[in-house]
């Protein structure tokens, strides 16, 4: 597979490249990374603690991501859901009082 580094003429290019040459995966596959290793990194807070910051911190990169044109939003709408789902979640379980 041959590369077509015509497309590589400003930093725009060079980022999109990567995706060109993987079928458009490689910057969602670079963003789930970085939320894996978020999530493992804060686990010592506990569980849903670490999946809540990870996926606040993948949602501002993947709106970085999106605004450079490297993901499509519907992915990074994802960790929106996660996010709405974990605060539904947290509010449910813990007490009251």
């Amino acid at each position: 597979m041959a590369t077509n580094w015509t497309s590589a003429s400003d930093m725009g290019g060079v980022l999109k490249l990567a995706n060109d040459n993987t079928g458009g995966f490689f910057w969602l596959g670079m963003l789930f990374m970085i939320y894996v290793v978020m999530v493992v990194s804060m686990l010592g807070f506990g569980l849903e603690t670490a999946v809540l910051a990870s996926s606040f911190g993948a949602l501002i990169i993947g709106l970085i991501m999106v605004a450079l044109g490297l993901v499509a939003w519907q992915y990074v709408a994802g960790f929106i859901g996660v996010i709405i789902l974990l605060i539904l979640w947290i509010s449910y379980t813990r007490p009251k009082y």
